[in-house]
């Protein structure tokens, strides 16, 4: 079974971008004789992660649905994130079982959770 994701934004590209800074994936126009998306894949074949990014006007503040991706070093990760240009919308947290997560806001809105075992 695949899923594909589909991210909000109010910004594609920027999203895009981050997405290539941050997690290292890759990001391409498709098109068809009907639409064009802006897709995104952790890798160019078998991608395990795959969707793609539809501009939004406005997002809702809140999240409705959080997808989580796991790291290594949850604060440093977080680090990371803020320099790539994420904002951190809900904190680094210890969920119990050396689990810890947290949930940054990409640029255009995008929400991804985020959570490691350190």
């Amino acid at each position: 079974m695949s899923i594909h994701h589909e991210f909000r934004s109010t910004d594609p590209k920027a999203t895009a971008r981050f997405l290539e800074d941050f997690f290292g994936w890759i990001t391409s126009t498709w098109k068809n004789d009907v639409s064009e998306y802006l897709v995104f894949s952790d890798k160019k074949e078998d991608a395990a992660i795959f969707g793609d990014i539809d501009e939004f006007p406005s997002l809702p503040p809140d999240p409705t649905s959080v997808v989580y991706f796991e790291v290594t070093g949850l604060k440093t990760t977080l680090e990371k994130a803020q320099s790539a240009g994420a904002k951190i919308y809900r904190p680094y947290k210890d969920v119990g079982g050396d689990v810890k997560i947290a949930i940054i806001t990409a640029p255009g809105g995008t929400h991804l959770g985020l959570w490691s075992k350190d």
